[in-house]
C-alpha cells in the first residue's frame, strides 16, 4: 500500500500541472488588442468556453456586453467601449468545468485556494488598475491575490453575468437587474479610486 502523503503528494502534483496548462490553453483568458487600466475575473470556463477557445463565450458573454453598454455611459473614461473583448477576461481557475465533462459547475474552493492557482491568476491581472470579480468564487481568489501577492488594484465585487447568478430576469426585467450590476460595479470602483 502506497503512504497517504504520497498519494496526496502525487494528486498535487497533478493539480498543478492540469492548473498549469490550463493557464496556457487560452480559453480561460482574453487578452485585448489595447491594453486597459480594467478587466474581469470570472470563475472557469465551461462548455461554450471549450468550445469558442476564449471564456465569457455563451450567456455570460452576452451579458457582460449588455452590461458594459451600461458602464460606458457611467464611466466612459475607464470602460471606454461596450465589447467584451476590448479588455482582460480571465477566470479564477483556468480548468473547464461543465457537467457532462467533469460532473460539475465551479471548481473547489480549496482548488481555487492553491498557491499556484492563485499565482497563476495574479500573474495575469497584477498590471491592472481596475478588476471586476464577478461571482463569489472570483470573489475569494482576488482576496487570496491581495492578500498572498499585494494585489494593489481596486476591486468591484459583483455578481456573475450569468442568468441564474442574475437571479433568471425575464426579458422584462433584465435590464433593470444589469442596471443594479453595473451602479454596484460604479459605486465600488468610483469609493475605491477617490
Amino acid at each position: 500500500m502506497v503512504p497517504y502523503c504520497i498519494v496526496q503528494s502525487q494528486q498535487l502534483d497533478l493539480a498543478v500541472e492540469r492548473v498549469n496548462n490550463c493557464r496556457q490553453s487560452g480559453c480561460h483568458i482574453a487578452l485585448p488588442s489595447i491594453a486597459r487600466d480594467v478587466g474581469f475575473v470570472f470563475i472557469c470556463p465551461g462548455r461554450y468556453e471549450e468550445k469558442h477557445g476564449r471564456p465569457c463565450a455563451g450567456q455570460t458573454g452576452v451579458m457582460l456586453d449588455a452590461a458594459l453598454s451600461l458602464l460606458v455611459m457611467r464611466m466612459p473614461k475607464l470602460f471606454p467601449d461596450a465589447g467584451r473583448y476590448q479588455y482582460l477576461i480571465t477566470n479564477a481557475w483556468p480548468q473547464v468545468e461543465y457537467r457532462a465533462k467533469t460532473n460539475r459547475g465551479v471548481p473547489l474552493i480549496s482548488e481555487i485556494s492553491r498557491r499556484e492557482n492563485v499565482e497563476g491568476l495574479y500573474q495575469e491581472i497584477k498590471s491592472l488598475r481596475n478588476i471586476v470579480a464577478c461571482g463569489n468564487l472570483a470573489h475569494h481568489t482576488v482576496k487570496l491575490c491581495r492578500q498572498m501577492f499585494a494585489l494593489e488594484a481596486s476591486v468591484a465585487y459583483v455578481t456573475h453575468t450569468s442568468r441564474p447568478a442574475l437571479g433568471y430576469p425575464s426579458n422584462a426585467n433584465l435590464h433593470t437587474r444589469l442596471e443594479k450590476w453595473a451602479t454596484s460595479v460604479v459605486e465600488q470602483l468610483d469609493s475605491e479610486t477617490q
